[in-house]
Protein backbone atom coordinates (compact mmCIF):
# COMPACT_ATOMS: atom_id res chain seq x y z
CA UNK A 1 0.00 0.00 0.00
CA UNK A 2 0.77 3.51 -1.18
CA UNK A 3 0.44 6.55 0.87
CA UNK A 4 0.63 10.12 -0.51
CA UNK A 5 -0.99 13.43 0.57
CA UNK A 6 -3.44 11.62 2.90
CA UNK A 7 -4.79 9.17 -0.13
CA UNK A 8 -4.31 5.55 -0.01
CA UNK A 9 -3.41 3.26 -3.24
CA UNK A 10 -3.15 -0.56 -3.64
CA UNK A 11 -0.94 -2.11 -5.41
CA UNK A 12 -2.27 -3.99 -8.35
CA UNK A 13 -1.11 -7.23 -6.21
CA UNK A 14 -3.43 -6.23 -3.32
CA UNK A 15 -6.68 -5.45 -5.07
CA UNK A 16 -9.19 -8.30 -4.31
CA UNK A 17 -12.03 -8.12 -6.51
CA UNK A 18 -13.77 -11.43 -7.67
CA UNK A 19 -12.61 -14.76 -6.82
CA UNK A 20 -13.59 -17.29 -4.19
CA UNK A 21 -14.23 -15.75 -0.99
CA UNK A 22 -15.42 -17.23 2.39
CA UNK A 23 -18.93 -17.01 2.33
CA UNK A 24 -19.88 -15.78 -0.80
CA UNK A 25 -22.13 -16.98 -3.01
CA UNK A 26 -25.43 -19.38 -2.86
CA UNK A 27 -26.51 -20.97 0.36
CA UNK A 28 -26.97 -24.22 0.35
CA UNK A 29 -30.21 -25.95 -0.45
CA UNK A 30 -30.65 -27.48 2.46
CA UNK A 31 -30.07 -24.19 4.93
CA UNK A 32 -32.70 -22.30 2.62
CA UNK A 33 -35.23 -25.71 2.98
CA UNK A 34 -34.99 -25.29 6.64
CA UNK A 35 -35.34 -21.60 6.58
CA UNK A 36 -38.72 -22.23 4.46
CA UNK A 37 -39.79 -25.01 6.83
CA UNK A 38 -39.73 -22.54 9.76
CA UNK A 39 -41.39 -19.77 8.16
CA UNK A 40 -44.27 -22.31 6.96
CA UNK A 41 -44.25 -23.94 10.28
CA UNK A 42 -45.04 -20.36 11.93
CA UNK A 43 -47.58 -19.69 9.00
CA UNK A 44 -49.57 -22.77 10.40
CA UNK A 45 -48.86 -21.92 14.11
CA UNK A 46 -50.05 -18.27 13.27
CA UNK A 47 -53.54 -19.46 11.53
CA UNK A 48 -53.79 -22.15 13.31
CA UNK A 49 -54.13 -24.62 10.55
CA UNK A 50 -53.27 -28.77 10.06
CA UNK A 51 -51.78 -28.55 6.85
CA UNK A 52 -49.37 -26.16 4.92
CA UNK A 53 -51.68 -25.90 2.09
CA UNK A 54 -54.34 -24.14 4.67
CA UNK A 55 -51.62 -21.79 6.09
CA UNK A 56 -50.83 -21.09 2.53
CA UNK A 57 -54.16 -20.58 1.86
CA UNK A 58 -54.91 -18.40 4.80
CA UNK A 59 -52.06 -16.44 4.25
CA UNK A 60 -52.52 -15.61 0.45
CA UNK A 61 -56.20 -14.37 1.74
CA UNK A 62 -55.07 -12.17 4.04
CA UNK A 63 -52.18 -10.58 1.67
CA UNK A 64 -55.38 -9.80 -0.63
CA UNK A 65 -56.98 -7.78 1.93
CA UNK A 66 -53.83 -5.03 0.64
CA UNK A 67 -53.01 -3.35 -2.39
CA UNK A 68 -49.24 -4.28 -2.02
CA UNK A 69 -50.13 -7.74 -1.07
CA UNK A 70 -52.49 -8.12 -4.41
CA UNK A 71 -49.52 -6.80 -6.45
CA UNK A 72 -47.00 -9.60 -4.39
CA UNK A 73 -49.93 -12.09 -5.17
CA UNK A 74 -50.48 -10.92 -8.75
CA UNK A 75 -46.70 -11.06 -9.64
CA UNK A 76 -46.45 -15.04 -8.42
CA UNK A 77 -49.02 -16.01 -10.33
CA UNK A 78 -48.80 -13.98 -13.84
CA UNK A 79 -45.04 -13.12 -13.39
CA UNK A 80 -43.45 -9.75 -13.30
CA UNK A 81 -44.43 -7.43 -16.39
CA UNK A 82 -41.39 -6.93 -18.24
CA UNK A 83 -39.56 -3.17 -18.11
CA UNK A 84 -37.65 -1.13 -20.23
CA UNK A 85 -35.14 1.27 -19.98
CA UNK A 86 -36.07 4.39 -21.96
CA UNK A 87 -33.56 7.33 -22.46
CA UNK A 88 -34.48 11.01 -22.76
CA UNK A 89 -32.87 14.56 -22.83
CA UNK A 90 -34.13 17.16 -20.29
CA UNK A 91 -31.99 20.29 -20.56
CA UNK A 92 -29.30 18.47 -21.73
CA UNK A 93 -29.09 16.14 -19.19
CA UNK A 94 -29.12 12.46 -19.97
CA UNK A 95 -32.12 10.66 -17.66
CA UNK A 96 -32.53 6.70 -17.70
CA UNK A 97 -36.30 6.17 -16.91
CA UNK A 98 -37.74 2.58 -16.36
CA UNK A 99 -41.16 1.62 -17.23
CA UNK A 100 -43.04 -1.27 -17.59
CA UNK A 101 -43.56 -3.05 -20.92
CA UNK A 102 -46.13 -1.44 -23.68
CA UNK A 103 -45.26 2.27 -21.58
CA UNK A 104 -43.25 4.89 -22.43
CA UNK A 105 -42.51 8.62 -21.80
CA UNK A 106 -44.65 10.30 -24.12
CA UNK A 107 -47.68 7.82 -22.31
CA UNK A 108 -46.55 9.52 -18.78
CA UNK A 109 -46.41 12.75 -20.53
CA UNK A 110 -49.56 12.77 -21.55
CA UNK A 111 -51.32 11.40 -18.51
CA UNK A 112 -49.86 14.35 -16.23
CA UNK A 113 -50.26 17.19 -18.71
CA UNK A 114 -53.31 19.23 -18.01
CA UNK A 115 -55.75 19.11 -20.39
Amino acid sequence: MLSLNNQTFFKMSEITHGGARQGAGRKPVSEENSKNALIQKAVNSYYKTETDEEGKEKLIHELLGFERGVMFVAEHLLGKPKEIIEQINIEAKSIPLVFAEGRSYEDLKNELSPE
